[in-house]
């Protein structure tokens, strides 16, 4: 393909880079072009692109989910997956492992979407603070809580005032009391 034109359709539509030759999916300017008008279009750069924090943050920025099509070098950037998580909660899910054990980050996903609070790491999920922000955002996120904060009456209590459904992930005890 003519860079050129590539470079045009990108700037159009971010989308048309899935029909580019495999030698401009590997132009960085080409990429950033496609990523910055539809983030999605991660997905069909070549890899030395995807590796490319740069343009992976460029993407993120776009649209959080974007985060799935990055290396796993880039999902183990702190900086990347809070802009992801920023943007999207639920980019926790594509989030490496040590990102998903960052009480930062696993906190501003939860801000965004309780849900991705079943993406965070054992010990995030156990942590009082973030499992409160979760539940606040959408109750039947107590699902996805460590054993002790579903025991934690008010924990529980801020679930089930969200979402009077969390009450059937409440461990046995809070529901008795309840």
């Amino acid at each position: 393909n003519n860079p050129e034109i590539v470079m045009a359709a990108v700037h159009d539509s971010g989308w048309s880079l899935q029909h580019a030759s495999e030698q401009c999916k590997d132009v960085a300017e080409i990429v950033i072009a496609a990523v910055h008008q539809y983030g999605p279009a991660l997905e069909f750069a070549g890899d030395a692109c995807r590796n490319n924090p740069e343009i992976v943050l460029a993407a993120v920025h776009n649209s959080g989910l974007a985060l799935q099509h990055a290396s796993e070098q880039c999902k183990d950037m702190a900086e990347i997956v809070t802009a992801a998580v920023q943007k999207d909660g639920e980019a926790l899910e594509f989030a490496g492992d040590a990102c998903k054990n960052n009480p930062e980050i696993v906190m501003t996903a939860v801000h965004d979407s309780g849900w991705s609070l079943q993406h965070a790491s054992e010990q995030c999920k156990d942590m009082a603070e973030i499992v409160t922000a979760a539940v606040q955002k959408d109750g039947e996120a107590l699902e996805f809580a460590g054993d002790a904060c579903r025991n934690n009456p008010e924990i529980v209590l801020a679930a089930v005032h969200n979402s009077g459904l969390a009450l059937q992930h409440a461990s046995e005890q809070c529901k008795d009391m309840a």
